[in-house]
């Protein structure tokens, strides 16, 4: 954890601010009418559930990295700003373009920002929050935007037969433009006052996709086993610890900001689906 603000050269308080956003969803839509049909589900059961009501899934041939060029360009002209302006680019994915090489490189090219610095993470659901806090702490130091994107395509790695996850992941990206923030307007809230670093790795195979890594390789029986893909091995588990720690990280938050849950006008947390 760390409260990203810092003194200016003219006593001000710096800190690292959001000036662009920007998102990216494919536009194949799949219903949750279609999934009940092609699951023998009675009609609503997804949504009073989950409160999903539809997911989006990508083109054959689509990828994460696709999906993040997309989302940073709309940030960045959000933000009024071009690829060259760019000093860090962070993608935070769970599904690479490929292995080897890293996929933010080759976003970064795409975007113009040739020369920047770029490195995925593997953050699973939190990775977008320590691609922010991350890029937040860069700001701070280099004084220079940093471009802050969450891609997955996780329609790839679900089981359709599987009523655990073929519900509720699929595809999109989202995207802000980090940039030095000063109080100069007045606004002494401005740009990012706390973020909340955690991380248990008991029970860490209660989600997960147990083939494609250095543990136990890609290989044809992998495959067959349908080792490729998301297996929700303990969901009362996620669902417990997921609440329990967005609560206590968001109360850490606050505490840390100086701020009570009165003072906030948004509360978005990670939502894989509405009972969370």
């Amino acid at each position: 954890m760390f409260i990203v603000s810092v003194d200016g050269d003219d006593g001000m308080t710096v800190r690292a601010g959001i000036i662009g956003v920007g998102s990216a969803v494919p536009p194949n839509v799949v219903t949750n009418e279609q999934l009940e049909a092609a699951m023998s589900l009675s009609s609503g059961w997804i949504a009073r559930r989950t409160g999903v009501q539809e997911r989006r899934i990508v083109a054959p041939g689509v990828s994460s990295g696709d999906l993040a060029v997309e989302a940073g360009r709309h940030a960045l002209h959000d933000a009024e700003l071009d690829g060259c302006d760019v000093d860090l680019v962070l993608l935070a994915t769970s599904t690479p373009d490929h292995l080897l090489p890293p996929t933010a490189p080759r976003v970064a090219h795409d975007l113009g920002a040739n020369g920047a610095g770029a490195i995925d993470l593997a953050g699973a659901c939190a990775g977008f929050v320590y691609a922010l806090s991350l890029g937040a702490a860069h700001v701070l130091m280099r004084r220079k935007p940093v471009l802050v994107i969450g891609a997955n395509v996780l329609s790839g790695r679900v089981n359709r037969d599987d009523l655990a996850t073929a519900v509720i992941f699929a595809d999109g990206a989202g995207a802000v433009v980090l940039a030095p923030a000063d109080d100069t307007d007045g606004d002494r809230t401005a740009g990012v006052l706390s973020t909340v670093l955690a991380s248990d790795g008991t029970n860490i195979d209660a989600l997960l996709i147990p083939a494609g890594g250095s543990r136990q390789p890609m290989n044809a029986a992998a495959v067959q086993a349908g080792e490729h893909l998301m297996q929700l091995n303990d969901g009362r588990d996620v669902y417990r610890r997921a609440v329990r720690g967005m609560t206590e990280a968001g109360e850490r938050a606050l505490r840390d900001a100086a701020c009570t849950a009165d003072d906030i006008t948004w509360w978005i947390p990670h939502q894989a689906n509405q009972r969370i």
